[in-house]
């Protein structure tokens, strides 16, 4: 499962977070803007913060089927070692 990132800046931040519950996966993320603008000094931090940004969101989770006896008709593959 993708590790709860958070990225803070003084122009924005950014949070994503997965967990399971109960047999269901939730993703959040949050994006929140603080300022509109950003001074020239800070140029390299934003092109920094949307690298982070693009980053997390081309992590993924690959789901597995719960191994029990009888098992039929799931849609998920299995590893098999």
């Amino acid at each position: 499962m993708a590790p709860t990132v958070k990225y803070e800046y003084p122009f924005a931040t950014y949070k994503s977070e997965t967990r399971v519950t109960e047999q269901v996966l939730h993703y959040t993320r949050t994006y929140e803007l603080k300022d509109v603008r950003v001074p020239v000094e800070r140029l390299e931090d934003l092109k920094k913060f949307f690298r982070e940004i693009a980053d997390d969101e081309r992590a993924y989770a690959i789901l597995k089927a719960p191994v029990t006896a009888g098992a039929t008709g799931t849609s998920l593959v299995r590893e098999t070692e």
